[in-house]
Formats: C-alpha cells, sequence, structure tokens
C-alpha cells in the first residue's frame, strides 16, 4: 500500500475514534441539561409567575395545588415541551452549577433543611435577590437574601444556556 493510503486508512481511524471519544463526553452532560425548545430566563420567570397565589398541594404539579417541585416541572415542562424529575434532589443534580454572584432569571435555587441533609426545596429565580416557589402557603415570591433562606441556601443550577 503507498504512503498516501496508509496515511489517509490512519487519518479515517482517528476522526472515528475522536468522534466516539466525543460521544462518550458529551452524552452524560447533555442527560443532564435539558433538552427540546431552549426557554430563556425571561420566558421562564413570565410562565412561574402564572401560577403566583396558586395553593399547596403535597406531589402536585397544576393549577389546583403544587409543591415546590411540581411548579419547577410545569414552568419548565410549559417552556420546553420536556418532562423533569418531580424532587428538588433529583433536579438539584441537574444542569451546572451557578454562583450566586452570577444567577440569572430563570436558575433554579435549591435548599436544606439541615447542613447535610438532602435538597428539600427548589424555587425559581426572578433576579433582584428574589424567587418564586411553593410553600405551604402556596406559590409566593420571597427573598433570597432573608435570614431564613441564606441559612438553608444549598446551590443553584441552570438548565439552559
Amino acid at each position: 500500500m503507498p504512503i498516501t493510503g496508509i496515511l489517509k486508512k490512519r487519518f479515517h481511524q482517528f476522526i472515528q475514534w475522536t468522534a466516539a471519544t466525543a460521544l462518550l463526553v458529551l452524552i452524560p452532560f447533555c442527560a443532564s441539561t435539558l433538552r427540546g425548545p431552549v426557554p430563556n430566563g425571561e420566558s421562564i420567570v413570565l410562565e412561574a409567575k402564572q401560577f403566583l397565589g396558586t395553593p399547596y398541594s403535597a406531589g402536585g404539579s397544576h393549577k389546583e395545588g403544587m409543591d415546590c417541585s411540581g411548579l419547577v416541572v410545569r414552568v419548565f415542562s410549559q417552556a420546553s415541551g420536556k418532562s423533569m424529575p418531580h424532587s428538588a434532589d433529583r433536579l438539584f443534580k441537574m444542569g451546572r452549577p451557578v454562583s450566586l454572584r452570577s444567577l440569572q432569571q430563570g436558575d433554579l435555587v435549591f435548599f436544606r433543611e439541615n447542613r447535610g441533609d438532602t435538597v428539600s426545596h427548589v424555587g425559581i429565580y426572578l433576579g433582584n435577590m428574589e424567587f418564586i416557589h411553593a410553600s405551604l402557603r402556596g406559590v409566593i415570591i420571597s427573598r433570597l437574601d432573608s435570614a431564613y433562606y441564606q441559612s438553608r441556601f444549598a446551590g443553584a443550577r441552570r438548565l439552559y444556556p
């Protein structure tokens, strides 16, 4: 085989190996982020605000009643058309981490009852240190910088680009 044939064969093998490696690296990342139409922060916030005043209902994700993860599931489902886990702790494993200083509209904010506990509460960041969430009083807007939520803050995640 002439040298050009060997180089051509090796080049094709290299391309195949590179593509396979890229897929192995990208598939797990893509699996943990939102798929479908990509919502932006503003559309997520507008969608979430439609549920203000909705009563609290454990396990609920509809206008008649919802819990914190139910609100997130419903908002992101309507904004992107995709389903998500109905669990604050499982949502906390999706997307990518975001620092408090880098929060943008539509990011998810997470809380723990006690240090070391699993994540038990989630809300959607609105901007200006406010977030919307389903509390026992229903869907309300609260301050992220209040003493109560500051002491329970577990982190934030971004599910869209």
